[in-house]
């Protein structure tokens, strides 16, 4: 899937870098080429964010444990 994410990503900069705009349909070309692009890079960000989790503080729940016990 990746390699899939980031082929979108290569193509779809690959159109609209390549597509000069004298044609009808190259404003069409344009957005597919948009789209291929946002469509990687989101599921590019997803494989990231399932790699790298984040680490919970154990100082944020002291903080929390102390305000409790003030009131």
């Amino acid at each position: 899937m990746k390699l899939f994410a980031i082929l979108c990503i290569v193509a779809g900069a690959l159109i609209i870098f390549l597509s000069n705009g004298t044609a009808n349909y190259d404003g069409y070309l344009k957005i597919v080429g948009f789209i291929l692009l946002m469509y990687g890079l989101y599921k590019c960000t997803r494989f990231w964010v399932e790699e790298n989790p984040r680490e919970e503080k154990d100082d944020d729940s002291d903080d929390q444990q102390d305000l409790a016990s003030r009131n």
